[in-house]
């Protein structure tokens, strides 16, 4: 019997991905010149879809690349940034500082711990670069959508850039309140990994049209530019171009999508109440995530947790970083079916934990 994957990302495809190979195997899309009509209308329906099912603001641009690390690099070689801000509780956006600043040293990184809120930003405006991590995976930790609305209002002319790579497709959010939003989509979104999305506001497109960095190839203007003629800067990824098409048109609404993982970490943090070896990283439950649980276990004991857990047919998530050797970590994503989370909450209920 196939294992069940929680892994954080990739992780657990949509169950009718089979249905959706076969049909776009089956249309010859695959052998076609990547700027035809062909291509084009799969990339009109990627935006299409992302309006009709996700709420994208009319006006917000969609652009596609190959990743949302490549998302960082772009950003980060982007010559029109005044300031940059990041603020980051975790490795992923740690290192999304880190590149941008190899780039531009000026960059300012801002840590917090992610047991509690950030201060919110105060003082930038038009040229200002603010970069935020939404739900920061390394730690199980999701910043809430109110404290970015309070980002948004404290700084109306700077540029909001939001890393959602481990929420959007999960989690229902009011896009107005940032400017830059991406992702990849083997999480939330159900797909095979090699392909990610990045919605650019008016205000953003704006300022990416005022810029000119012919430094380089993928640079964001040129993104741009091609994405409003429903292309790519380079030869795309078509099979991951249309299956996203398919995903859009064959599962449910947001709404539903974010009540799903909303369900399924809930259901989590209340089965952890009063749990022996076996707690919530995140304290604050306002600060836990929905699509991301990371649960703390006795030193030394995650490796075997995780190696017995595949033997009984669940695929879970290492720990990351200095929190490797005490953290197990497990998506909620859409694609896992609800009942799913109930058999690794009985198989735990019956496992001894171990550990040094």
């Amino acid at each position: 019997m196939a294992p069940t994957f929680f892994t954080v990302g990739p992780s657990a495809l949509w169950p009718e991905l089979p249905t959706w190979w076969a049909r776009v195997h089956a249309s010859g899309l695959l052998s076609r010149y990547h700027r035809t009509d062909a291509v084009m209308d799969v990339y009109r329906r990627i935006a299409a879809g992302f309006e009709r099912q996700h709420g994208l603001p009319r006006g917000y641009a969609v652009a596609l690349v190959s990743s949302a690390t490549e998302v960082w690099q772009v950003l980060a070689n982007w010559p029109g940034a005044a300031r940059r801000l990041h603020l980051y509780c975790g490795s992923f956006g740690q290192r999304w500082h880190t590149l941008a600043a190899a780039r531009t040293p000026a960059a300012n990184g801002v840590p917090y711990d992610c047991q509690a809120l950030p201060q919110v930003p105060t003082g930038y405006g038009p040229g200002d670069l603010i970069c935020l991590v939404h739900n920061e995976t390394s730690m199980g930790a999701m910043l809430p959508l109110a404290f970015l609305a309070q980002v948004r209002a404290a700084n109306p002319d700077a540029l909001l850039a939001v890393d959602a790579t481990s929420s959007l497709g999960g989690v229902a959010f009011d896009y107005t309140v940032a400017d830059i939003w991406f992702a990849s989509v083997q999480k939330n979104l159900g797909l095979p990994a090699g392909l990610a999305v990045v919605f650019l506001s008016p205000q953003a497109q704006a300022a990416f049209e005022a810029s000119h960095d012919t430094g380089h190839y993928n640079a964001i203007g040129r993104i741009l530019a091609r994405a409003r003629a429903h292309q790519t800067t380079h030869t795309p990824n078509v099979l991951g171009m249309a299956l996203l098409a398919e995903m859009l048109e064959n599962t449910p609404h947001l709404t539903e999508l974010d009540r799903h993982t909303r369900t399924a970490a809930e259901g989590w943090y209340r089965w952890l109440v009063g749990r022996q070896g076996i707690l919530a990283f995140i304290q604050a439950p306002e600060l836990r995530s929905q699509t991301t649980v990371a649960l703390r276990v006795p030193p030394g004991a995650a490796p075997q947790l995780l190696a017995d857990a595949e033997a009984a047919g669940f695929v879970l998530s290492a720990g990351y970083g200095p929190e490797a050797g005490t953290m197990v970590r497990l998506a909620t994503f859409p694609a896992i079916p609800l009942a799913a989370h109930g058999r690794v909450q009985d198989w735990l209920d019956g496992y001894r934990l171990g550990g040094n």
